[in-house]
């Protein structure tokens, strides 16, 4: 063979191998285009992370943390019903008031709920469409305590209430007209129901779900009002509106609530 035919038969090889490399290469570029499209997408079609982070306080029996420190009451056991059938999973965070708002409005909490939302609050945070569940604003009092059959009586008594409950729309229509120099303040729903069996005060303002015969039988209560407890999700929240959407999207998956919990 002469050396001229060993040359172009060697180039042809290389050229053959380039070739080759080159078709591997433009492959490689081209999966490498098509997964980080993807990503991309996948990022544009739901910038929610898969975890949501539902913030509570103690507010019981609606939420408080229980004797094995888990989150639990009615509206845990709702928000995880909500999220149960989707591709979200639901964390929940424990704070106080004051802490959870400030780490709603930073993202670092994404939902949480609120009694009656009022025009102040919706200026600051989404209100989900529908009501997560419904509580009853009750009364307490002893069988032979005088009834409160309007809202508009608790200007002129003494009652106690737990400190985070602060029942906002109602005092403010009290304040109106009497200033709140009567409501007194209690860490925990035990113990404003023994300031009433005592009789140290003749009211126990607070949420329930529903009326409760668990009480003392010279105990009773008095339905005030129903009230509607909707998720909230503050608008400074990175995904506040897809979020939202999330939401609204699975409450109109369930079947309509029943009863006033």
């Amino acid at each position: 063979m002469s050396t001229y035919v060993f040359i172009i038969q060697r180039m042809t090889g290389l050229s053959r191998l380039l070739k080759l490399t080159v078709c591997l290469h433009a492959v490689w570029v081209a999966a490498l285009l098509n997964v980080l499209g993807a990503q991309c997408a996948y990022a544009e079609a739901s910038l929610v992370p898969p975890t949501i982070t539902y913030y509570y306080s103690n507010q019981p029996p609606f939420e408080f943390i229980d004797e094995e420190g888990q989150a639990s009451g009615i509206a845990i056991t709702r928000a995880l019903a909500l999220f149960q059938q989707s591709n979200y999973k639901i964390a929940f965070a424990f704070d106080s008031i004051n802490r959870g708002v400030d780490n709603l409005h930073a993202g670092r909490y994404d939902i949480s709920t609120a009694v009656s939302p009022t025009k102040a609050l919706q200026r600051q945070f989404l209100v989900s469409e529908e009501a997560l569940y419904s509580i009853n604003l009750s009364a307490i009092r002893k069988q032979a305590t005088p009834p409160i059959t309007q809202i508009e009586q608790m200007r002129s008594v003494a009652y106690a209430a737990i400190t985070d409950n602060t029942f906002s729309y109602i005092e403010r229509f009290l304040q109106t007209q009497h200033p709140l120099s009567k409501r007194y303040n209690v860490a925990t729903f035990s113990q404003g129901m023994r300031l009433v069996e005592l009789d140290k005060l003749p009211y126990f303002l607070t949420y329930l779900n529903e009326r409760s015969d668990a009480f003392d039988e010279t105990l009773t209560v008095d339905l005030l009002m129903e009230l509607p407890v909707h998720i909230i999700i503050s608008k400074r929240h990175p995904n506040a509106n897809e979020l939202m959407s999330i939401i609204d999207d699975q409450m109109s998956l369930r079947e309509p609530p029943k009863g006033a919990f």
